[in-house]
């Protein structure tokens, strides 16, 4: 477990981006929800604590009930079957025997994987910037962000805007990308805003506790039993 903090590119002086980086060799990544624990919404250190993951962090987009928008399926349930068009639903979270990858809607066949849902947009692919983000509306608006990415080896890269700072789209994207040392190779957008969290223990230590309100589903990392 790796943790770093950035400057936002073009942002305030205090505008911070917090990465926490996750080797996939020796964290399994699921996704988590409260209701499995018999809640409507948990935080992500709560669900993190609930669940032994040593990281978690937010994940999708969700209605005022909680309800996931666009495709979201777990690995017994399909809590949502509808894949959303727009292009903030461009991209899928996909997992299958502990790990995860991000694809684009269109690639996704839901027989091929465990858990899934649809989150977006994708900002990065193949380590360089999606185009046909510049006419929407969060392309430059401000606002608290989550995402979750990869690096070039593979690695996981979960990344929050911290202590209530904000960035944009393009301030996400520039800022990892003008980080060479990160070596990032995707990213997609999560859900921001209120429910822009990410929770990491290492240990006993707190690595990261960027706190925001319940939400209906995270990301979770548990460490491998080796």
């Amino acid at each position: 477990m790796w943790t770093a903090e950035l400057h936002v590119d073009g942002g305030d002086p205090h505008d911070r981006l917090k990465l926490l980086k996750l080797d996939p060799a020796l964290y399994d990544t699921e996704i988590a929800m409260p209701k499995d624990k018999g809640k409507k919404a948990l935080s992500a250190r709560d669900m993190a604590k609930e669940s032994g993951y040593s990281a978690a962090i937010n994940a999708g987009y969700f209605d005022e009930n909680y309800m996931p928008l666009g495709y979201f399926r777990t690995k017994t349930r399909k809590v949502n079957g509808y894949i959303g068009t727009p292009i903030i639903y461009s991209g899928m979270i996909v997992f299958k025997n502990g790990s995860a990858a991000i694809i684009h809607r269109d690639s996704f066949n839901p027989e091929e994987w465990d858990e899934a849902f649809q989150a977006g947009p994708r900002l990065i692919a193949e380590s360089k910037p999606t185009c046909g983000l510049e006419k929407t509306i969060d392309y430059s608006k401000k606002s608290r962000r989550a995402g979750l990415g990869f690096d070039s080896r593979g690695f996981i890269i979960a990344a929050v805007t911290a202590g209530g700072t904000t960035a944009s789209w393009k301030q996400m994207t520039d800022t990892l990308l003008n980080s060479r040392h990160i070596g990032i190779k995707s990213f997609i957008n999560l859900d921001g805003g209120t429910s822009a969290q990410i929770y990491a223990q290492s240990g006993r230590k707190t690595e990261i506790d960027e706190r925001a309100a319940a939400v209906p589903a995270a990301i979770g990392f548990r460490k491998k039993n080796h």
